[in-house]
């Protein structure tokens, strides 16, 4: 593990004496002068029934409906956009869209043409709503108190409505752009590939949901593959995407095949990161409410893995155990289990396999970088991300 850690300290350097630390913020610009897409597919609000109409394409659903009533549209809004936008307006990182365009931008789509690449655009939207709709649907299943800074959106409006509108969320926006795709090919690809991935994020959840520390207790290969299957799915689905609005050819099929790697130790190093974070006092903790929400919500983290899986003393494991299923906020108890994990080295373990992962994923950067077929300059844009993201506080 020293060596995978002098590896990326070795790597960040020259990062940081290079210039592309100014590298995010162009596809940055870029998202903002498209952020109007983001209503096209998911508006704020539905101001008549006819547009109502017109956006559900109530025609090809069932001509026996009328929707003329000002309640149903009331209601439509009050159900699904407001509480969906409720989300949507506090912002997060926006790093899978970012990481969409520096992958476009490698394979030399011409991302700075919005118009021309609109569907790219749309892809990227997609991705970034279907994220904000799992954190409405997470925070119900997760009894969280705070999001982002504000009550959860489940606390604001119910949770019925908060399950519906995270739900719709998920098909919505994508319904929207199939419908608008002429090509037989493309949509059927895109078909295919949305509901693969939404298989697998549904998948994932039911694992992090069954999964508890008063049921069974998963291994670290399990805690893997729920990453993989909940976190990995955004950026490997715009991976995935990117390949549709590509020529069919060997070269790029490798590159694709690379990248799709690359965001899955991204995602799992990331993961590992979210979960350090929220033990640390750390932004993120404040975001959410308070200290070690996850152990609060009895989560198993790599951390909590690491120690009940190990051969440290039991009666200490037992008590991680048994403050995990108090679903404590008590700031001594939860300072208790983080002294326990990291008495266990849990912390510094779960440190080394995030280092692990993303230096993997750098390091296949450096080997697309090589191929001078592709925008290699993009790759550098790639790792830049990578490195932001890790050295989040």
């Amino acid at each position: 593990m020293f060596y995978t850690k002098y590896l990326r300290k070795t790597f960040t350097s020259k990062l940081k004496s290079s210039p592309i630390n100014q590298g995010m913020d162009k596809y940055k610009l870029l998202l903002e002068k498209s952020s109007y897409i983001t209503e096209e597919l998911f508006p704020k609000k539905m101001n008549s029934s006819q547009e109502l109409r017109n956006y559900l394409h109530i025609e090809q659903i069932s001509q026996s409906t009328s929707i003329k009533g000002k309640e149903q549209l009331d209601s439509i809004n009050e159900s699904i956009f407001r509480p969906g936008w409720d989300m949507l307006k506090r912002k997060g990182k926006k790093w899978r869209p970012i990481l969409g365009l520096m992958i476009a931008h490698y394979f030399k789509l011409p991302i700075e043409d919005i118009n021309s690449t609109k569907l790219l655009y749309q892809f990227l939207t997609i991705t970034e709503l279907l994220h904000n709709a799992s954190l409405i649907v997470d925070d119900v299943e997760d009894k969280s108190l705070q999001r982002r800074n504000e009550p959860c959106v489940h606390l604001k409006f119910g949770e019925s409505i908060a399950i519906n509108a995270g739900i719709i969320m998920f098909y919505l926006p994508i319904f929207r752009v199939i419908k608008e795709i002429k090509d037989v090919n493309t949509r059927a690809k895109l078909s295919e590939i949305y509901f693969e991935e939404m298989t697998a994020i549904h998948v994932g959840q039911g694992w992090d949901i069954e999964m508890k520390v008063d049921n069974r207790l998963p291994s670290i290969d399990d805690y893997r593959d729920t990453v993989l299957f909940k976190t990995g799915v955004c950026p490997r689905l715009i991976v995935k995407m990117i390949k549709i609005l590509l020529e069919d050819t060997a070269e790029n099929n490798e590159a694709i095949k690379e990248f799709l790697d690359v965001v899955d130790h991204i995602s799992i190093g990331f993961q590992i990161k979210d979960d350090l974070l929220n033990i640390s006092k750390s932004n993120l903790a404040k975001g959410k409410g308070f200290l070690g929400e996850d152990i609060f919500e009895g989560k198993m983290t790599l951390m909590v893995l690491h120690t009940l899986n190990s051969n440290d003393p039991l009666s200490r494991k037992e008590r991680l155990k048994e403050i995990l299923l108090m679903k404590t906020m008590d700031e001594k108890l939860i300072d208790e289990a983080i002294d326990i994990m990291s008495k266990n080295r849990s912390i510094d373990f779960a440190s080394d396999i995030m280092n692990h992962h993303i230096t993997i994923a750098e390091e296949k950067c450096q080997l697309l970088a090589k191929n001078k077929s592709f925008n290699t300059d993009a790759v550098n844009d790639v790792i830049e991300l990578v490195e932001y993201l890790i050295e989040l506080k």
